[in-house]
Parts: C-alpha cells; sequence; structure tokens
C-alpha cells in the first residue's frame, strides 16, 4: 500500500522504515524524514562509498549539481553540471566538493554538505544554474523545466544531498 503524499517515512533506531501522518506540506514531511536520517546516523558526513572521482568539464565549479554525460573513462565516471532547460542534462546524481585540477573532480552522491544561506526545512532543488536552491524552477513563456529534488536544510548551513532521480517536467 502507497501512503499519502502527507505521510512522513521515519527512520528507527535499527533503520528500519516504518510510516505516521503528517498534516503538513509535502515539503516539511520530506525535511523531517530527512532529518530523522540523518539523526539516526549520528550527524555524521558522507561515506566513502558517497564520494566518488569523476572527470567533469572545466567550465564546471564546487557547488554544481552534475548528471552522468557519457561513459566512463579509465573507469571514471564523467560528469556535467545539470541543466533543468535540458532533458539529456538531468538527472543531477551528486555535488562538485571540490576540484584537483580543472577536470578532475570529487562528486559526493548523497551525505551532509557543509552549504552556507539555507533555511531549515526546505527542499532543494536543481536551480536553473546548477546549483541547489529552495525555489523551485519555474519556466517562462514556452519554456519547460524539468524539476528534480535534491535534498532537504537540516539547518542554515547543512544540505543533507540525497538526489531523488525522479524528474518531472513542467511548462509555463
Amino acid at each position: 500500500m502507497v501512503p499519502a503524499p502527507s505521510a512522513v517515512l521515519e527512520v528507527a533506531a535499527n533503520h528500519a522504515m516504518s510510516v505516521r501522518e503528517h498534516s503538513g506540506p509535502i515539503e516539511e514531511a520530506a525535511g523531517i524524514m530527512l532529518a530523522a536520517y540523518a539523526s539516526t546516523m549520528g550527524g555524521v558526513g558522507p561515506t566513502p562509498a558517497d564520494v566518488m572521482q569523476a572527470n567533469c568539464l572545466a567550465t564546471d565549479a564546487v557547488g554544481d549539481l552534475v548528471y552522468v554525460r557519457g561513459d566512463s573513462v579509465a573507469g571514471l565516471p564523467q560528469v556535467a553540471r545539470a541543466d533543468v532547460t535540458t532533458w539529456d542534462r538531468m538527472p543531477a546524481i551528486g555535488m562538485i566538493l571540490s576540484k584537483a585540477a580543472p577536470t578532475d573532480a570529487m562528486v559526493i552522491r548523497r551525505g551532509l554538505v557543509d552549504t552556507p544561506g539555507l533555511t531549515p526545512g526546505k527542499l532543494l532543488f536543481v536551480g536553473v544554474d546548477g546549483k541547489p536552491t529552495s525555489t523551485r524552477p519555474m519556466p517562462t513563456g514556452t519554456d519547460r523545466y524539468f524539476v528534480q529534488i535534491v535534498g532537504s536544510a537540516l539547518d542554515a548551513s547543512r544540505l543533507m544531498l540525497c538526489p531523488e532521480l525522479n524528474v518531472t517536467r513542467i511548462r509555463a
């Protein structure tokens, strides 16, 4: 049985999933779910499996959300900044944490990321600039955008990065 959109998945101490009703907006429910998950993990950052080395474009920057742009080369995934206007440049699978060289990046796929300027409890989406934003991208005119949730703000400076692979196309 699929829970109602207002249901919250809550992570128990043994990491089992249970469902309880939540009467607030779905954005609040998702934030509670992610915060519950983070609290059971002791606030620990990403595991080594959650961070990977990748080849990116020289124009990609630290903090950019990235998608897989092609086959791996020498065992390294090829990534580039996600673009909400182009289906072929979505979904975002992670965020660039650091760059050792213009095309050599460390990408976090999920976990806690220091990101100043957040509003606690807000969902974050792929923004039109390829960075996380709490404002859902809204197309204008005849534009269409592809919307993807990438996580939730745990507090004013920490993003719980957890990209959904579901992408929704919206029109103006």
